[in-house]
């Protein structure tokens, strides 16, 4: 495994960009950009005009490792070149992204309220020429439409028990059992259990788990940030200012805010209550539970 790009996971803050779309929905996504199915005459040749679009994307000069921490390919991706790169070796050379690949075949047919992933019968030699390539981990999806004890104990399981095979050549898995945005008992699929180092951290549905863990913050943004920050905090409010001039206050509700903007003559552009995203609160809940933690990159 990729040291540098193990610390980089581990360290850095960045989206995720999925670029592995595969053969069932491409024609589709073509479409989408004025492309049809009239364009190409067999799968190959859709493929290459898939792999044309998903080359510009990478090529552009926004998609960067600046905001970009990892991109996911579609295995044909990883097989093809950009510029006369491979396109692993041109996401990490050129673009400094750290690249994973999907390694699901798709999804089984639904049972027990879940969709299983179809059994993978090129997983070892699709592994093999990730570690050549230089991929640093994985992906692969399974689908939960219904909060069903069978199923969802079905799809752990197909998880983990791939996840080990991944591990053992040396790549870092993303398991990803996704509930359905549909699914009718929202309140039982969106329920939560965090374990940190064998203990029970939380017990609780999502909502809560976020609420609990959120600090009450208020993002502003005003025509004059350093007047606006000087009033904030003679009335006790911690402010922080970000180098493009948005105020992070604590300590005082958005109604407060926007009463003593109005006070004192201020023009706000916006007044938002700031709620910390899933991720976040789990790092908050487990931090103490952390067996491993890379260590920041120190600036040369």
């Amino acid at each position: 495994m990729n040291e540098e790009q193990l610390n980089e996971m581990g360290s850095r803050r960045g989206f995720i960009a999925a670029l592995d779309q595969s053969g069932g929905s491409t024609p589709k996504a073509l479409a989408l950009y004025g492309i049809p199915e009239t364009a190409y005459g067999n799968e190959g040749q859709m493929f290459d005009l898939m792999h044309e679009a998903r080359a510009r994307l990478i090529e552009s000069p926004s998609f960067t490792g600046d905001k970009i921490l990892a991109a996911i390919l579609f295995e044909q991706t990883m097989d093809r070149t950009i510029n006369g790169e491979d396109t692993v070796a041109f996401l990490w050379k050129q673009k400094h992204i750290v690249p994973f690949v999907k390694v699901d075949q798709g999804l089984a047919d639904v049972q027990y309220g879940v969709q299983l992933m179809k059994p993978m019968t090129k997983l070892d030699s699709l592994l093999e020429r990730a570690v050549e390539k230089g991929v640093f981990g994985t992906k692969m999806r399974s689908f939960i439409q219904e909060p069903n004890d069978g199923g969802i104990k079905a799809i752990v399981d197909q998880q983990f028990d791939t996840a080990e095979v991944i591990a053992q050549h040396d790549l870092m898995p993303i398991i990803e059992p996704e509930v359905s945005i549909k699914c009718p008992d929202k309140g039982t699929a969106d329920h939560l259990l965090v374990i940190g180092r064998g203990r029970l951290l939380a017990d609780t549905p999502l909502s809560e788990l976020i609420a609990r863990n959120s600090d009450e913050r208020v993002e502003v943004r005003a025509a004059d940030p350093g007047r606006m920050a000087a009033d904030l905090r003679t009335v006790g409010a911690q402010v922080t200012m970000e180098p493009d001039g948005t105020l992070s206050v604590l300590g005082l509700g958005s109604k407060q805010i926007g009463e003593l903007a109005a006070e004192r003559g201020h023009v706000l552009r916006q007044l938002r209550d700031v709620t910390v995203s899933l991720e976040e609160a789990y790092f908050r809940l487990t931090g103490e539970s952390v067996e491993y933690r890379a260590p920041v990159p120190v600036a040369a």
